[in-house]
């Protein structure tokens, strides 16, 4: 009967790991995933607004869809959204020389930046509403390339 040991033991380690893999998979109805019992549901998208390394505002998506919107045709697409210009103006900030917008790179395989000057910054550089309900940061004036998609953070100088 030495076969009925090592048995034992394999079914023992069998179970140990499917109890560790049950409770790595159960949910706590006591708050979030992340631990936080903020019971307030999903957080909206936003986007962190920043003018010298200082936290300004976050710019909901609802708040983003109440700013006028512009349009143009880009790689055989209409783009619609906001101007970049609106989203400032909306945070309270009407003078800076560079803004640098974060997110992801096209593909949405790494995080990517796209720095612009005050004076590439025209009204027709938007943040254009994509079909994942994020924006993006789009402009005739960019190459489709560097265009910065689910954009996280804008942050002014």
């Amino acid at each position: 009967m030495p076969r009925r040991p090592r048995l034992l033991r394999w079914v023992a380690v069998v179970l140990v790991m499917l109890a560790v893999f049950a409770a790595g998979c159960s949910s706590d109805s006591s708050g979030t995933e992340d631990g936080n019992n903020d019971s307030s549901g999903p957080q909206e998208y936003s986007i962190e607004i920043i003018q010298n390394g200082q936290h300004v505002t976050d710019v909901t998506l609802s708040q983003l869809h109440t700013l006028p919107e512009v349009s143009f045709t880009a790689i055989e697409k209409t783009q619609t959204g906001p101007t970049l210009l609106s989203v400032l103006q909306f945070a309270g900030i009407t003078e800076f020389s560079k803004v640098t917008v974060s997110g992801l790179s096209k593909g949405r395989v790494a995080t990517a930046e796209k720095e612009l000057n005050r004076t590439d910054i025209d009204d027709q550089v938007i943040l254009e509403f994509n079909n994942q309900g994020k924006t993006k940061l789009a402009a005739p004036s960019i190459p489709d390339s560097d265009w910065i998609i689910d954009v996280e953070a804008i942050e002014v100088e």
